[in-house]
């Protein structure tokens, strides 16, 4: 079986995260990164053979399905495209699948809305390492290293445009909390992250960089990463568009309560976190208070939070894997 990434390997918190890696546990074969090969050479490595693909709206992998036996497709996006031909071009690509993996309801939705068949499309989360995450250490050590002190203050994760960092640090602003915003904001430690070059549409903007109300840690992964969920104590996402949140997933397994954006993306939440429009400051700001003002809705919040994240373990995802390639006789 060949498992095709856009790109390998991907930057994930720990081995049980890597949903590439996931697959090639189940069904076993080989990992290919279309970024390090060739068309030809891809074709050549897929021609009639059962494969699951990855992909981010590039040729390779969407195109996989048409060189394959058998084939899945992970597009990791819930949208097919904003032209008429991208969107007849996938529509096409998308159906020669045999099956398709959105990574919630709202996801498949959105696909079968955009035209692709209901029959093809099965829900399968990312997986969450929630051993590793529900069990959080090191935030004392954490706030000592970057002078946060005992005050209150919230954590995000990712600083690039489409995150929105800019709301999220003047809603921090207009509350009187410090925002913490994890990810690389250098070129160099975004080449070191991503393991390669090209990636400059991720680094946040040059206004975040001046702030004096933010904390730019950098990439964080393993043990810091989960020092600096153990001091948070409100995680915040307000990205334009997310197809799952795996940070969400993250934090929701380590006891932070959530502020998420009013998306479907995040309705698995609806009853245990605080939602606002990406873009609203003064409501990311309101739901900040709600928490730190009040510890009886974190801990309610908290606590469903926790058994949804844990209901996507690693173990669960890996199971519906198995079905998956079962259901198509890729493994016996």
């Amino acid at each position: 079986m060949k498992h095709i990434s856009w790109n390998y390997p991907i930057v994930c918190q720990t081995e049980k995260e890597d949903f590439i890696k996931t697959g090639k546990d189940v069904g076993g074969g080989e990992i290919l990164s279309v970024k390090q090969l060739s068309k030809l050479s891809i074709i050549k490595s897929i021609w009639r053979q059962e494969i699951h693909a990855h992909g981010r709206g590039f040729p390779f992998p969407e195109m996989a399905s048409v060189f394959a036996k058998k084939s899945v497709y992970s597009p990791h996006n819930d949208t097919i495209g904003s032209s008429w031909f991208t969107r007849f071009t996938r529509r096409f690509v998308f159906n020669r699948y045999d099956k398709i993996i959105a990574q919630t309801e709202y996801g498949k939705n959105r696909l079968i809305e955009s035209g692709i068949q209901k029959k093809k499309i099965v829900v399968i989360p990312a997986a969450v390492d929630y051993n590793f995450f529900s069990n959080p250490t090191g935030g004392k050590s954490f706030r000592k290293k970057y002078n946060l002190g005992k005050d209150p203050f919230i954590l995000a994760v990712g600083i690039r445009a489409l995150k929105n960092p800019m709301s999220i640090l003047r809603a921090c602003e207009r509350t009187g909390v410090k925002a913490v915003m994890i990810g690389p904001y250098k070129k160099e430690d975004l080449e070191k992250t991503w393991k390669g070059k090209g990636f400059e549409w991720y680094l946040p903007p040059e206004e975040l960089l001046k702030s004096k109300n933010v904390v730019l840690p950098g990439q964080l992964s393993g043990k810091d990463f989960l020092a600096a969920l153990d001091a948070a104590t409100v995680f915040v996402n307000s990205s334009d568009y997310e197809s799952f949140g795996l940070a969400v997933y993250e934090a929701a397994a380590s006891g932070i309560p959530l502020c998420l954006p009013d998306q479907g993306t995040f309705d698995a939440f609806r009853d245990c976190a605080l939602f606002h429009e990406n873009n609203n400051e003064d409501q990311l700001s309101n739901n900040i208070k709600i928490y730190i003002n009040n510890p009886m809705i974190r801990r309610k919040n908290t606590r469903k939070a926790k058994e949804i994240a844990k209901n996507n373990d690693y173990e669960i995802i890996k199971d519906k894997y198995t079905k998956l390639y079962k259901s198509l006789n890729i493994i016996k």
